[in-house]
């Protein structure tokens, strides 16, 4: 069994932490545990209580090599968690290819079990160069399944992402209209670090064309074959409001706070600061919530407040938080799709 890393907050840290996300105004944040692998971090069960204790909602992001055992759906069937993630990254391939040999057909039967023991289930894929075909088919299975809920990470080139192709600006165009198309099948689709899909969403409550885009009509095509036409194309996509450093914070396992996962720009650490004076004030992070200060053609564009791009992916490639994000498929210019 792979121990804990050396700095990991201790059992009392981890209940301090909770203890700080009552202290912001209103409701406590909606925490996410994650990892790694969040079944394996010692104490969960007391961790999760007493989140419970103090109201906190809170979401499991495990690893499926984690839930493969009765102890572990047990303690997930009780936990008071309001939902589990479960990542599907693709065909078995991919996914295989990703997460490790036989991965997949292990986490269709989680899916399966999840499913069957009523707990809330949302399914987790990462986008890439690699797997943007894959998309319809990880469509057909949440379907088959029942799952409604689908989050989209599109790749940072962070961890095991350095070894997997990031998206070009027509492939993000591609991917983000698929995922508005997807959402007609009655899924309710996120996004993270895909902030443009907000800018299409828009669109499509103000009936306006999603316009043309090759790769996007052969996913529209694979979805229908696999999964027939869409019942609820017409209905209205929530538009998410929330960025990276407003709204979303993230706390990794020694308690270093950054403006979210994909963002390696450390803010603070909840072991010198409270975690609400943390966000409150760190100057970084008041300036990341003024879009103001964002620069290039997200800072001009039109959709500046709903979208404003990646944050990470322009740290990444330009080196620069508020650099404009570089696979956005707008120009300027025209302000329409490529």
């Amino acid at each position: 069994m792979k121990l804990p890393a050396e700095d990991e907050l201790t059992l009392d840290q981890s209940m301090d932490f909770l203890n700080q996300l009552t202290e912001f105004n209103g409701k406590p944040p909606v925490l996410i545990m994650t990892g790694g692998d969040v079944m394996k971090k010692q104490n969960l069960a007391e961790i999760m209580h007493h989140a419970r204790d103090l109201k906190i909602p809170f979401a499991l992001s495990p690893a499926v090599t984690g839930l493969g055992n009765e102890g572990s759906f047990s303690l997930v069937e009780g936990s008071g968690a309001s939902s589990i993630s479960i990542s599907l990254d693709g065909k078995e391939g991919f996914h295989d290819y990703l997460r490790g040999i036989g991965v997949f057909q292990k986490t269709i039967r989680t899916l399966r079990a999840l499913k069957e023991s009523g707990i809330n289930i949302q399914v987790n894929t990462l986008v890439s160069g690699n797997n943007l075909t894959d998309l319809p088919w990880v469509l057909k299975i949440l379907l088959e399944l029942g799952i409604k809920t689908w989050e989209i990470f599109f790749l940072i080139k962070v961890g095991r992402g350095m070894d997997v192709e990031d998206v070009t600006s027509e492939q993000y165009d591609a991917a983000c209209k698929f995922l508005v198309y997807a959402a007609g099948y009655g899924i309710n689709i996120r996004t993270v670090e895909g902030p443009y899909f907000r800018k299409l969403s828009i669109d499509h409550n103000n009936d306006v064309s999603l316009g043309n885009n090759r790769l996007f009509s052969e996913l529209k095509e694979t979805a229908v074959k696999l999964c027939g036409h869409p019942e609820h194309g017409k209905d209205r996509i929530p538009v998410a409001k929330t960025s990276d450093g407003n709204g979303i914070i993230f706390v990794s396992h020694n308690g270093r706070v950054r403006p979210s996962g994909f963002l390696p720009l450390d803010v603070g650490n909840i072991l010198d600061k409270r975690l609400v004076e943390v966000y409150e004030k760190s100057e970084i992070l008041k300036r990341m919530r003024d879009r103001s200060n964002i620069t290039g053609k997200c800072g001009a564009c039109q959709y500046l407040e709903v979208c404003g791009g990646s944050r990470a992916r322009a740290y990444f490639y330009r080196g620069e938080v508020f650099a404009e994000d570089p696979v956005c498929p707008l120009q300027l210019n025209q302000g329409e799709s490529i």
